[in-house]
């Protein structure tokens, strides 16, 4: 890989991780943040995610977690602070997790972490509540970067000599993936399903005592989250066999539909071609690799674990709640999806690919017919929220949040809730009337009270800033 074309894509890479860090501190917390914050006012972190296991989820990491929230409630000013740092971890455990995992020179190592940086940030299904939401960067970005450091680890692991001196970091390992299956039903299931198919491949399976224990910790972790009294009290009833059928049919279509749209995506695939010679390079790597490894099963076990995974989970959703994936569970999808995907080119190059060394073509004109090429399929108008109305024009992430960055919404958004938050702290009113929004940044803006004072939200709200009620009057 000529290493100009390494820089680039790295430049490129940062050009997309810029505007996310640049909208963080214009973010402000949605109503879950308060409720969270004040009901943690009058509990400890341990009765807390105690209460939420047996009356409302066995999502016992995430509620953990929020102990940030008690952070979040003693410095709200901290609150921009907060996210930038977990937007700041993700990436660059995102991109330490594929440099760590791609063997060879490091111009191929660079060039790999930034097409998953690209390809993960232009088309993250919604940030808003991924990225942007203290509760849901909490839930569901935080086992994504824990899950960039489990691989990091395993990795390492297995490309070191087995000795004493890994006893420790086997056990972080465990620790961390114990953790990972606690923050949601459906980061429990695909780890159930990969491991699953992992153990039961004799190519695959794992032969050192330590990463059987590491593997039994994340089972107990998966099965404590499914097996939650607070799942089935929330729930309350159990689906008939028309629910589940119905449940499957419509999952069914859920996943055809994530599939076309994911694998759709034109810049996806010309970042897929670009990556083949250092995908062939990898698999001719002579040493110790863990993606050699993973990818030493058959050519239809990654594919086959994709339709499944994105198929059981949606499964779940539909039969539990009747309803398919929030969009932040789609985050959790999409780079699952990505997971899958680049592992299933991986063993068809490994498997199927041609004995020819493929190598990048030579001249600079071909680099730049290259690079005007992805920056056209970049600035497309496919609908990567997955909502059926941005079909044809909602732009990828990235442009989005240029959009909202440079366009000046994010900025007269953040100077309407500076204006509401002053209002809340001088006021001598206990029913305080605040204005609207005069912009909803799509990037960064989630939930608002409404103008009923009697709603949950609005109640959250106001307890936050010691008032008895809170509501907005709209806007004509």
């Amino acid at each position: 890989m000529p290493r100009p074309a390494a820089l680039f894509s790295f430049l490129a890479a940062l050009g997309c991780v810029l505007p996310f860090l640049g909208l963080a501190f214009y973010s402000h917390a949605a109503l879950d943040d308060y409720a969270i914050g004040t009901a943690l006012r009058a509990t400890d972190i341990f009765s807390y995610t105690w209460g939420t296991y047996v009356n409302w989820s066995g999502r016992y990491s995430a509620s953990l977690f929020s102990a940030i929230h008690q952070l979040f409630d003693a410095h709200p000013a901290w609150y921009p602070y907060l996210i930038f740092g977990f937007i700041s971890l993700f990436v660059s455990s995102l991109f330490a997790a594929v440099v760590v995992l791609v063997p060879g020179l490091p111009t191929g190592r660079l060039l790999a972490g930034s097409v998953v940086l690209v390809t993960g940030l232009s088309a993250f299904p919604w940030p808003a509540e991924g990225i942007f939401w203290l509760t849901g960067a909490v839930a569901y970005l935080t086992p994504l970067i824990m899950s960039c450091w489990l691989l990091i680890l395993l990795a390492t692991f297995y490309a070191a000599p087995a000795g004493p001196q890994w006893g420790g970091w086997w056990l972080l390992g465990g620790l961390i993936g114990f953790f990972i299956a606690g923050f949601s039903e459906v980061m429990a299931l695909l780890l159930l399903l990969v491991g699953s198919a992992v153990w039961a491949m004799p190519t695959l399976r794992p032969f050192r005592r330590e990463a059987h224990w590491a593997g039994a910790a994340i089972a107990v972790g998966c099965l404590l989250t499914l097996a939650a009294p607070g799942n089935f009290h929330r729930l309350g009833i159990r689906p008939s066999i028309i629910q589940v059928g119905n449940a499957a049919v419509l999952a069914a279509l859920s996943t055809g539909y994530l599939l076309l749209n994911w694998v759709g995506n034109a810049l996806l695939l010309a970042l897929t071609l670009l990556l083949l010679p250092i995908i062939q390079a990898t698999a001719r790597y002579p040493g110790r690799s863990l993606l050699n490894r993973l990818v030493a099963g058959p050519s239809w076990l990654w594919p086959l674990l994709l339709g499944a995974g994105l198929f059981g989970t949606t499964w779940f959703c539909y039969a539990a709640q009747g309803i398919g994936p929030a969009l932040r569970v789609k985050n959790l999808l999409y780079f699952y999806f990505l997971l899958c995907w680049f592992l299933s080119v991986c063993a068809a190059i490994k498997h199927h690919g041609p004995s020819a060394q493929l190598r990048y073509p030579a001249g600079p004109g071909l680099y730049v017919g290259g690079a005007l090429l992805l920056s056209c399929l970049f600035f497309t108008d496919h609908n990567q929220n997955l909502v059926h109305a941005g079909i044809g024009r909602a732009p990828n992430t990235v442009v989005q949040a240029y959009r909202d960055w440079l366009g000046g919404d994010a900025a007269r958004y953040h100077a309407a809730q500076l204006t509401r938050y002053r209002i809340m702290r001088t006021t001598q009113q206990d029913s305080v009337r605040l204005p609207d929004l005069p912009v909803h940044p799509v990037t960064i803006f989630y939930s608002d009270i409404s103008c009923n004072p009697a709603l949950w939200g609005n109640r959250a709200y106001a307890q936050f800033f010691h008032r008895k009620a809170a509501y907005a009057y709209l806007l004509p």
